[in-house]
């Protein structure tokens, strides 16, 4: 990867590690971009919450800038703690970059890019959609075959017809949440009790945001591979691209690194994952903005041609990139399907991937400028992922919006931050096409 010019903002603090595609985000969360010159930039007023921003060139400064900004004043209107930043392509980091504090109180931690984050919701793309797309690419998952095919008990109450699809694009007919009385004699007493679950309504007939079906697509991927979905995920997914702080269940040595939410520190937030061991489809994977960006490149990487020779010449990378999956399965993942919906008491169509929101009653964070096949999901905890194909363009913003009180409020600003990144990125591609003509 070659070397290029890094801008890095220390207000309090900052440091910077090499990166390889595979490597993971070092012990002290160093950042993952290897400068060539570094021009550090003193703080501007007393106000301003700590703050660490890398750059890869000198354009991106004032977008730098306009992003702490604005993130100064959502941590001032006591929305948000702090956020973490991290924008890229295929081929490189844009920027990355962390701004408020992890802990308030007793007294006030500074937020570090490398934090570990609880992603809510973003587990069900980034674990059990990825993972059942690698059962796909392996030909040991149709997903087009009734979900009781691979998990018998799952048929009661008419849901033998069912399929995976229907899960992953929340048109099952399933119940948004079940009880949480449900879970109270353990995981196995709770999965028998979702196996029995009625359908709300008849499957494909309307758009009903389900963590139940997500639940319900990693216990089939936990039925087929004969793994947890924690396991599965590792050895199948995050190993191979040797990320080291993206898994569930977060061990001890990453205290000093998890960002809290409303509970224990690296405890997952969501009541039913923590009632079914912190291990579910739904919920449940902790990680930094790092890993969140490799395993965004993996897919950009997998929806490109498998042509090793162009891929080399254009970029050493992405010839030695560990592809994930197929790039017919890649972009089976990420083809939109229009799914009937509800809004204001009005007949609409929402736009859903296979795990992933495109267009959707939950698409607040999603930037407006993105193209048309851009797709990604946001967590309840103050996470967001946008990635855009048509431009190889990820944004990744990570927050802990629950933190300390429980009413915070990201997504309005993360759509904010989005469509900034997306304008500079547009303006520079702009400027190197007509210095290219020149």
């Amino acid at each position: 990867m070659k070397k290029s010019l890094t801008l890095l903002i220390a207000i309090l603090w900052s440091s910077a590690a090499d990166l390889t595609w595979g490597q993971s985000v070092p012990t002290d969360n160093a950042s993952s971009i290897t400068p060539s010159a570094t021009t550090t930039v003193p703080a501007t007023g007393t106000a301003r919450a700590a703050e660490t921003w890398e750059v890869v060139s000198p354009d991106l400064l004032p977008l730098s800038q306009k992003i702490s900004a604005s993130l100064n004043q959502a941590i001032e209107r006591g929305e948000i703690p702090g956020a973490v930043v991290m924008a890229g392509t295929l081929d490189e980091i844009l920027l990355h970059g962390a701004v408020g504090d992890r802990i308030l109180s007793p007294e006030k931690i500074p937020l570090r890019p490398g934090d570990v984050f609880d992603l809510a919701s973003l587990t069900k793309p980034l674990a059990t959609s990825l993972a059942v797309m690698k059962l796909v690419d392996q030909k040991q998952l149709d997903l087009n075959e009734p979900v009781a095919k691979y998990w018998p008990e799952f048929k009661e109450n008419g849901k033998d017809t069912i399929t995976s699809i229907d899960l992953l694009t929340h048109r099952s007919g399933l119940i948004a949440d079940n009880a949480l009385a449900d879970y109270a004699q353990g995981p196995e007493i709770a999965w028998q009790k979702m196996a029995r679950l009625p359908l709300r309504q008849p499957a494909g007939t309307r758009f009903v945001y389900s963590d139940v079906g997500l639940m319900v697509m990693g216990r089939v991927v936990e039925k087929i591979s004969g793994k947890s979905l924690a396991e599965f995920c590792a050895q199948e997914l995050y190993q191979p691209l040797a990320l080291k702080r993206t898994r569930y269940l977060p061990p001890a040595p990453w205290a000093d690194q998890l960002v809290p939410t409303e509970g224990p520190v690296g405890t997952v937030h969501d009541p039913r994952a923590a009632r079914l061991g912190g291990i579910a489809g739904h919920a449940g994977l902790f990680s930094d903005a790092q890993g969140i960006a490799v395993l965004s490149r993996a897919i950009l990487a997998a929806l490109e041609d498998e042509d090793s020779s162009s891929l080399q010449k254009e970029n050493p990378l992405r010839a030695t990139m560990p592809r994930i999956f197929s790039p017919a399965t890649a972009r089976l993942m990420v083809t939109p399907v229009e799914v009937p919906a509800v809004s204001s008491n009005m007949p609409t169509t929402v736009h859903r991937a296979l795990g992933w929101d495109m267009r959707s009653t939950y698409s607040s964070n999603r930037p407006t400028k993105m193209s048309d096949s851009a797709f990604g999901h946001g967590g309840f905890t103050g996470t967001s992922l946008w990635i855009d194909p048509q431009r190889k363009l990820f944004v990744c913003i990570l927050s802990s919006r629950l933190y300390p009180d429980g009413k915070g409020v990201i997504n309005p600003l993360a759509r904010e931050i989005g469509d900034r990144i997306v304008e500079q990125f547009d303006a520079r591609a702009d400027r190197s096409a007509t210095t290219t003509s020149e």
